[in-house]
């Protein structure tokens, strides 16, 4: 089987980079793998995780002000020729795009007769924020009446065979009948972990970002800090907001036991040191981050972001805290910080409930998925050609 990705930024270095990453290289080893990789500026950009040497790159770049400029349509009737020419070419079995704008507009025309599927990385709740006070939305609005956005996402999405999301709360907010659920996997393993030997750490992994609002785990800490001044919170990630978080731990006091570590591509050996993860983000698709640190025995504290549930069992593996303030968020983690017992039992409860994400069963409904697509394909195919044959009988015999 011919598999054709197409991905909009291979140098991401998140979360939704290092799963897509790790999906390709396990596909690669059972099927054949292309990925049309659009690029912006000048130069291709290179792979942050790294990717299969069998799976071939197709790299495009895309000029940002003539994709974006209704006055200059030449850009992307040049986009639609270049993904027309290499669907031709290449002549894949199924069709997987994630994440880019326009070439997900164009796929359902051009792939009339490949099986397609588009991938969700946000919720819904997360692609409404984003949406926010941006110009297309305004101009989406004016055509389609309130959120005008998401009613012309939902039209395109129903001319895709498959649409992957995350979680469940998705296929109920979507309300599309073509929706399927295949959750992040983690491609970390961790050996067994001795309790005894965790630090008094607290966890943060995410980018600098307003999205990840690592500007109020920091609030919170100054009120943790207050009653467990022996405990140390270390942010994994790097971005935008990296000098103002850096400025507002120092206003804060909390030189000495709050740090911004940068940039790791070797994350997981920092997972097994941690005692609590904590999770301040707005919204996510799936918390990767929060599946890894799981499969390290290492219990989350989260806000109840949407498919957060999916993930953590409240009580049970983690703690989510409903109020989104850092009060509630300081609470959370000092409730598992003065109780060492519970976080034993979460660790445990960690280590067996993350299972459901192993990668072997997630790249499993994958195949399954694939598979299907181009079995119902094929039968398709033969079932026109059986007509074909049976309307030239019936035209033969009609001389008789």
């Amino acid at each position: 089987m011919k598999i054709l990705f197409f991905l909009n930024n291979i140098a991401d270095q998140g979360g939704t980079g290092r799963i897509v990453a790790d999906k390709i290289n396990y596909l690669a080893q059972y099927h054949d793998i292309e990925i049309f990789v659009a690029y912006f500026g000048n130069g291709e950009v290179i792979p942050f995780y790294s990717i299969n040497k069998f799976v071939n790159r197709i790299p495009i770049q895309v000029n940002q002000k003539y994709v974006s400029s209704v006055i200059k349509p030449w850009g992307l009737a040049h986009l639609y020729c270049e993904i027309n020419r290499i669907v031709k070419r290449i002549r894949p079995d199924v069709v997987d795009t994630i994440g880019i704008r326009f070439v997900n507009i164009f796929i359902p025309l051009i792939c009339r007769n490949v099986p397609i599927v588009i991938e969700k990385h946000f919720t819904i709740e997360g692609i409404r924020k984003m949406d926010v006070g941006s110009k297309r939305e305004k101009y989406a609005n004016g055509l389609m009446l309130n959120n005008g956005k998401m009613v012309l996402r939902k039209l395109m999405y129903l001319h895709y065979n498959k649409c992957v999301v995350l979680t469940n709360d998705d296929v109920k907010a979507w309300g599309l009948k073509n929706m399927v659920v295949i959750p992040n996997f983690t491609n970390l393993k961790f050996p067994e972990i001795d309790e005894e030997k965790r630090e008094k750490l607290v966890i943060n992994v995410g980018r600098l970002a307003d999205q990840k609002d690592q500007k109020t785990l920091i609030d919170a800490w100054k009120l943790v800090n207050k009653h467990y001044p022996d405990w140390k919170l270390e942010i994994w990630g790097a971005g935008g907001l990296n000098k103002q978080l850096q400025v507002q731990i120092m206003e804060a006091g909390l030189q000495e036991s709050a740090y911004l570590r940068g940039l790791t591509s070797h994350i997981e050996t920092e997972y097994p040191r941690a005692s609590i993860f904590a999770l301040s983000s707005r919204y996510e698709g799936m918390p990767l981050v929060a599946i890894e640190a799981m499969t390290a025995g290492v219990p989350c504290v989260s806000y109840d972001i949407m498919g957060i549930r999916d993930v953590i069992t409240d009580g049970e593996d983690g703690v989510i805290v409903s109020e989104r303030a850092p009060e509630a968020l300081a609470q959370g983690i000092m409730q598992l910080m003065e109780n060492p017992n519970l976080r034993k039992e979460m660790s445990a409860n960690c280590v067996r409930n993350v299972k459901k994400f192993d990668k072997d069963k997630i790249m499993a409904q994958w195949l399954a998925l694939f598979e299907s697509l181009v079995e119902k394909k094929r039968k398709k195919v033969e079932r026109r050609r059986l007509w074909r044959i049976a309307l030239k009988k019936k035209f033969l015999f009609s001389f008789f």
